[in-house]
Parts: structure tokens; sequence; C-alpha cells
């Protein structure tokens, strides 16, 4: 049986991986001899950039529609979520994309060091054996040797990463049909923002109902901080317009206040 860990079984494909991506890679380069060690973390970031590499050479016009894309997206207007929703989104977009790369490194295959394909990471279970116990009955059990412990932190690992691929695949789709209901709530057809639209526009008919049944108003622009954001003054710093208007007191007659004066006049 063999005797390999699961760190040498890892190793040894990462380095098949990245051999795959640049051929000129040295094994001296992450493995050390004298500890039995290999440089995981070193060949991950190397596979990523021969990857980066490989994709802008097969297709060079790709880095700049992405970025188009991502540009585009990001300058979407109404309904598009916050910037803060868009970046969680995209942030489990990738870690859904890394798990799955993550998992298709278990069923790839392992290679000696003359580059010979010897099986895959993760083989299938091997023959279960029957044992004699006291009493003279078989009991069936896993075949194997010292290697078999390897293969299942191997086994162990691969489960792990699935089931976190499941959770974070929830919880994107949580996330995001959070940010459907929200962006409902907020857009959609009787939504915040049809409800702040419909005030708005019944208070600008009130304020010019008021200024036609002659109550006191005064010519203002939106310089003036005493006119408050629910009168429109036409616009613009430079234009004016008619609001209502409580002289004694140098300030804005609201929609309630001019009513009452018409009622008392």
């Amino acid at each position: 049986a063999s005797s390999a860990s699961a760190s040498d079984i890892v190793g040894e494909t990462m380095f098949a991986q990245l051999r795959k991506l640049e051929p000129t890679a040295e094994r001296d380069d992450y493995f050390d001899e004298s500890t039995g060690e290999w440089d995981e973390e070193g060949m991950s970031g190397d596979i990523e950039i021969a990857k980066k590499k490989r994709g802008a050479a097969e297709d060079p016009s790709a880095g700049g529609s992405a970025s188009a894309s991502s540009a585009s997206a990001s300058s979407d207007g109404d309904g598009g979520g916050s910037r803060d929703d868009k970046m969680v989104d995209a942030s489990m977009r990738n870690r859904v994309c890394e798990l799955e790369e993550r998992l298709r490194e278990f069923e790839a295959p392992v290679f000696d060091e003359e580059g010979n394909e010897i099986g895959t990471m993760l083989p299938p279970n091997p023959p279960a054996k029957r044992h004699r116990t006291d009493s003279g009955t078989g009991s069936l059990s896993a075949g194997g040797g010292g290697g078999l412990s390897a293969l299942a932190a191997v086994g162990q690992s691969k489960v792990k990463v699935k089931q976190e691929l499941v959770e974070t695949r929830k919880e994107l789709m949580d996330v995001q049909d959070s940010e459907e209901n929200l962006n409902m709530m907020c857009w959609g057809e009787g939504g915040l923002e049809q409800m702040r639209r419909e005030m708005k526009q019944a208070l600008l008919d009130a304020q010019k109902a008021l200024i036609a049944a002659s109550v006191p108003s005064k010519l203002k622009s939106d310089k003036d901080k005493k006119v408050p954001f629910y009168y429109s003054v036409g616009g613009s710093a430079d234009s004016q317009g008619e609001v209502p208007w409580n002289d004694a007191e140098k300030r804005a007659l609201t929609v309630a206040e001019g009513i009452e004066w018409l009622q008392s006049t």
C-alpha cells in the first residue's frame, strides 16, 4: 500500500497542473527535499498567474470586454442595487467559482515525477475485505494500508469543499433574492420611489393651488435655504418662483397653514 500523505498527493497534482500551464516550471522551486514539503501556496498563486496569461494570449480582447462589462454594470442607474450589494454579490460569485475549481481539482489526474499519469487525486474506494471474528463469522471492512489514511484525508477535504460550495451557493441565492425584493420595494410598481414622486406632485399641485387662491407669497430661489424641499422655485439657483410665505415670521407657509389662511379670510 502507498505511504504517500495527503499533502504529497495534493502537491504532486498541483505541480502537474502547473507544468501543463507553464512547462518551464521547476520542481525544485516548489518542493523542499529536506523537509519533504510542497509550497502549495506558491504553486496556487503561479497557477492563477499562468491561467491569466494563457487566457489573455488566447483572447486579447477578453480583458477589455470584461472591464467594459464591469464598468457598465457598476454605472447602471435605478434598480441596480447599492455598490456594497454589488460587491457582496461579486465576491460570493467569485467564491463559488473558486470552490467549483477546487472541486474539479479533486478529480484531476495525478502524475509521477516523470509526468506519467498514475491515477486520480481521489480514486474510487478500494474493495471491501472480509475479516474473521472470534465467532468465526466474517465482517466486511474497507481494504488498504498506510496510504488509505491519506486518501481518506483527501476525501474529507473534498466533502468539506462540496459542503461549503452548497452553503455558499445558497447564501448567494439568498442575497440575490433579498436584493431583488429590495429593488421591487424601492423601484417596482407601487414602490417607495413611485410613492415619493406622487407625494411630491401632490405638494406641487397644492403649492400652485395656494398661489392661485392669492395666499400670501414671495418670489424665492433655490439659494434661499428657508424654502422647504417640497416647494418648487423653478429648479435652478438662477430661477425664481412664487412660494406661499409668512412674511411676519420670514418663512414659508406650510400647506396646512395656507389652507387655514384661506379659511380665515
